[in-house]
């Protein structure tokens, strides 16, 4: 056994200390003795925490005793015993003894007693990752780059000290897997001698202007002409450099106790010049050899890759076949075939497999992976992009529950997808607690969550100073901790969150920040619960918007509320209400507005009453928290608006239905703007990848309109405008095939005169309106309100003073 004498150093604390910015270190010569055989990068990290805490608090400890004990104790588990005259952590593997170390320097920055400890962990789910899109390049993007959160990241995934604090920080949360996606990683990352030229040296962005289009930059996942004609130079950077930069990540991940994964979507040759024959075509030698190569060698390159993930049929055609070219033929070919040649020249290597659940079938993957010689595991969406819904067990998940069942070898791993909140700071250790129990654990390989549109590097949109440039990790601090300590142990209670809480900001009212915050963050789960849209360019609830367009009041009046959840819409609420049918156990659209004011007010009233803020960080916590409350306030009212109208539309043209819809729309609109006052003051505005422009100002005059829109359904809700295009200016049109990649899409072009700003219009053939687009510039775009429905509808074209109105029959051929 090895006996250390470690002497505490000022030396140690700045990599360490996670206090906020500004806050002094006092030192001391405070020292601990630490018994141990173990060596371990693993346990110097957990250590030198222990170390930095101690001098913080100017505290002496018992000499440490540190043991693996895996006979004794399962992996990651750990047990901590003390007296007056010494501690002693043993851990059942060295990510066990880590977390002991950490654990026990916790207790110790929370100003607890440790002399008498008693303590037994073990990892409530085994594998805790977070989701991470690398916009490695303009020429290299991630899944979709056409935000502002990527290409202003672009640099930072290039910077060593990003990652080392990024996975140090994944270590004190107990996160131990990270997933890093991109649909074509590898000139980026490899030198390939059987494809001589195709490595890319330096780093690039685009100079390419982000639009809320995707016309410029292609779609999503792959790069455009207009991208690559526009590079602009961030850093310089050869090949061999960029591969050292990524050996030198993966073996720091490594020393966190964290497995890094790479997960791909096919096929995209970004990157890679035409001349090159490597195309996206499924049929394509060179294109599969290519593939093929690149994992292999990406294996080989790579010692401390733990896995491999892939995408079935992203950019692949919509059938799926091509010359007996199926999804899952062409993934074995290259994928498959790469990882065997991989294994072939080392032997010993294991090799994970992530298939993700997604365009593909549980026949034809076990058709080539079955007999995959190492770990193999499916990835699944859990609640689509809306983990901030509901906690309760997934409707979504029923779907590759049997698979599961059925093939007891093979478990999933659950993509906790958040795409519904990016600004603003959420807090619930409750939903997240309830949501983990009601994981199908005996089915689950592991968790990571993450975003699609948007890239969790370093803050940029922060208006305030102490904020620009730290990571979003930093600032979202109480909600990536949550999601991995109570991964990790699910049992952790309300005092450890308010003890977490006080010593973060320095106050004794935690307990009243606790309520406030989870109060506060019950606003957007339920709102995403009575208009539950699950794709991520569906719904952003920050901005009530879609890609396509502003969720206007009319759109809440035929929301679709989240499977399962009870929850009724204003339509059927009104239609049973007059027909005096017993609603049951159904959520009426007005209960839900009650628990949204309700949850609004209280958050609200906590912060106003009870907090007092002592430090810019927790003044920028609290405006948050208000922010959520106005915009819960702003989605009552336009719940209950929609309500109004309903009743209007369906017969009852009365005073108080007519009022009632008037009154709730305009006081939207004053929440809305109490809303924006808060996010404009503390926020820029930005471009969301996945659902456009995220600008309040802008914002509000959609909201504005929203006021117009009712005044204009009371007084004529059944006119659908004459055509009014004599010189027939207006040119719109469908697209009947599905769009590339997107089966379930349909495409409408709007081409007019300007190129400008036009609305778009939906009437049910009996002439009611039940949704609005507003459109900023020409199509092609993608319009949802067909996806599945049926039945003649008319859609009313609006630009300048021209009307154009379109019949479409949705039961036949469309008809224009």
């Amino acid at each position: 056994m090895r006996s250390l004498f470690l002497i505490i150093s000022l030396s140690l604390l700045g990599a360490c200390d996670d206090s906020i910015p500004g806050n002094s270190i006092a030192s001391s010569g405070t020292s601990v003795e630490i018994h141990t055989s173990v060596e371990s990068p693993m346990l110097d990290f957990s250590l030198s925490r222990l170390q930095s805490t101690l001098q913080v608090t100017n505290q002496s400890i018992p000499p440490l005793s540190l043991h693996v004990r895996s006979a004794e104790l399962e992996e990651q588990a750990f047990n901590i015993t003390s007296t007056p005259d010494s501690i002693t952590i043993s851990g059942g593997d060295l990510h066990g003894l880590m977390y002991g170390v950490l654990e026990l320097q916790e207790r110790i920055e929370l100003q607890e007693e440790v002399s008498s400890l008693s303590i037994s962990q073990s990892s409530f789910i085994k594998k805790r990752g977070l989701k991470f899109n690398i916009p490695l390049d303009a020429r290299n993007p991630s899944y979709d780059d056409t935000g502002d959160a990527a290409q202003e990241n672009i640099a930072t995934v290039w910077d060593f000290d990003f990652w080392e604090q990024y996975l140090d920080q994944m270590a004190l949360h107990r996160y131990n897997q990270l997933t890093l996606w991109n649909p074509q990683p590898f000139t980026s990352m490899l030198k390939l001698e059987a494809f001589p030229g195709l490595a890319l040296d330096d780093v690039y962005r685009s100079e390419e202007a982000l639009s809320e289009k995707w016309t410029s930059w292609g779609e999503p996942g792959g790069v455009s002409q207009n991208v690559l004609g526009k590079l602009e130079q961030v850093k310089e950077i050869s090949i061999d450099e960029k591969i050292q930069f990524w050996r030198r990540v993966f073996t720091h991940a490594k020393s966190r106790g964290i497995d890094v994964y790479l997960i791909t979507w096919s096929i995209y040759p970004n990157g890679i010049d035409a001349s090159h024959g490597i195309t996206s075509e499924i049929d394509n030698l060179k294109t599969q050899a290519f593939f093929r190569e690149a994992v292999k060698e990406l294996v080989l390159t790579y010692p401390n890759l733990k896995g491999i993930g892939v995408t079935a049929g992203e950019n692949m055609p919509v059938d799926g076949t091509v010359d007996g070219w199926t999804r899952e033929k062409w993934l074995w070919e290259t994928y498959g075939r790469g990882l065997a040649e991989a294994k072939e020249i080392v032997p010993n290597r294991q090799i994970d497999f992530i298939h993700r659940f997604w365009y593909s079938g549980y026949e034809d993957i076990q058709k080539y992976w079955s007999d995959y010689p190492d770990p193999f595991s499916y990835s699944f969406k859990y609640l689509m992009a809306r983990i901030y819904s509901s906690p309760e067990p997934s409707h979504l998940a029923e779907n590759v529950i049997p698979y599961l069942v059925r093939d007891e070898n093979t478990k999933t791993w659950w993509n906790l997808r958040n795409d519904d909140i990016f600004v603003f700071r959420w807090g619930n250790p409750d939903y997240v607690k309830t949501f983990y129990d009601n994981l199908p654990l005996s089915l689950t390989e592991g968790i990571h969550m993450g975003s699609d549109g948007y890239v969790w590097g370093r803050v940029f949109a922060d208006k305030a100073p102490a904020m620009q440039g730290t990571l979003e990790l930093e600032k979202h601090w109480y909600r990536f901790m949550m999601w991995g300590r109570l991964a990790y142990n699910n049992g952790l209670s309300r005092t450890f969150f308010e003890q977490k809480l006080a010593h973060r900001f320095g106050t004794d009212q935690s307990s009243a920040l606790y309520d406030a915050w989870a109060a506060a963050s019950e606003i957007i789960p339920q709102v995403n619960r009575f208009h539950f849209r699950p794709g991520d360019r569906m719904f952003s609830p920050e901005s009530s918007s879609s890609r396509e367009t502003f969720r206007y009041v009319n759109d809440f009046q035929v929301a679709t509320p989240m499977p399962k959840s009870g929850i009724i819409n204003p339509r059927e609420y009104v239609s049973r209400s007059l027909k005096q049918d017993d609603l049951g156990e159904a959520i009426t659209p007005l209960e839900v507005a009650q628990n949204l004011e309700q949850k609004a007010n209280t958050a609200r009233s906590i912060v106003e009453d009870h907090i007092d803020v002592t430090s810019e960080e927790l003044s920028l916590t609290v405006d948050d928290i208000k922010a959520m409350s106005y915009l819960g306030l702003y989605y009552a009212a336009k719940i209950r608006s929609a309500v109004a109208l309903e009743f209007v539309e369906q017969g009852q043209q009365n005073i108080e239905h007519v009022t009632q819809a008037r009154e709730n729309i305009e006081l939207a609109l004053t929440h809305w703007q109490d809303y924006q006052a808060i996010a404009t003051t503390n926020y820029h505005p930005q471009m969301l990848a996945r659902v456009g422009k995220l600008d309040w100002d802008l914002l509000e005059k959609e909201v504005e309109y929203e006021v117009r829109l009712v005044e204009q359904k009371l007084t004529d809700p059944f006119t659908i405008p004459s055509t009014n295009d004599p010189l027939q200016q207006l040119s719109v049109s469908y697209d009947t095939r599905p769009l590339k990649g997107e089966a379930r899409h349909e495409s409408l072009k709007v081409s007019t005169p300007d190129g400008g700003e036009f609305m778009l219009e939906v009437y049910e053939e009996s002439g009611v309106l039940i949704n609005n687009y507003h459109s900023f510039g020409n199509g092609p775009m993608r319009w949802e309100w067909l996806q599945e429905q049926t039945g003649i509808y008319y859609l009313n074209l609006i630009w300048n003073d021209l009307n154009r109105v379109i019949r479409v029959d949705k039961r036949v051929q469309r008809d224009i």
